[in-house]
């Protein structure tokens, strides 16, 4: 478990697919993750493809995210309400995991196995 301790008055939201998540200014980290957070060059023929791949490590405890679901925000609309849509998109695409590293390569593997003409993996490393 990851403890996070934060300044306790948000600043702003940011709603993804209709869930408002709070924005704090001052972040703490408090007590690490036991989780080893990874990285690994995904290839996915489809969109569905890489969700197939959030939704499994999601429901086994874990997390995965792409590269591409992070951006930037000036100041002004940082501290407002901004609304997004999660994006994910097919081809070769860097992605995070949280995970213990022979879980993710057990669960990448079976990702992989379901369709394996359009789904492929390289490169799990420690990200640092």
């Amino acid at each position: 478990m990851c403890i996070v301790v934060h300044d306790g008055e948000p600043k702003g939201r940011r709603v993804v697919e209709g869930r408002a998540y709070p924005v704090f200014e001052d972040l703490l980290l408090f007590q690490v993750s036991g989780l080893t957070t990874l990285t690994a060059t995904v290839n996915a023929g489809e969109v569905a493809d890489l969700d197939a791949l959030i939704e499994l490590f999601d429901r086994h405890g874990y997390g995965a995210e792409p590269a591409s679901g992070f951006g930037t925000l000036c100041a002004c609309c940082s501290e407002g309400t901004h609304e997004q849509e999660r994006k994910t998109h097919a081809g070769a695409r860097r992605v995070s995991f949280a995970a213990p590293e022979e879980e993710a390569r057990r669960l990448l593997g079976q990702w992989a196995a379901q369709t394996p003409a359009g789904r492929s993996w390289s490169g799990l490393t420690v990200a640092g």
